[in-house]
């Protein structure tokens, strides 16, 4: 089977204030060596029950910021 080109990588776009920079390259970057992390699966219970109260609060308040917004459009800035 031969084997297919390699894309080059676009360059990352700088992150926008609300978008965090991610710390990886492109996966051809990582060594070869490194093995692949094991799968794990959290239910959103198993997840909610780790938060603090705080963090809740924070959650829910960006939840329902995000609703509003599907549901009335953007905000205007």
């Amino acid at each position: 089977m031969p084997s297919r080109p390699r894309l080059a990588h676009p360059p990352r776009p700088e992150p926008t204030p609300r978008q965090l920079a991610l710390p990886l390259g492109p996966p051809e970057a990582l060594p070869s060596t490194t093995p692949p992390a094991p799968a794990i699966t959290l239910t959103t219970q198993q997840v909610w029950t780790t938060l603090s109260p705080t963090a809740k609060a924070q959650l829910r308040q960006t939840i329902l910021r995000i609703l509003q917004e599907v549901v009335h459009g953007a905000p205007e800035s």
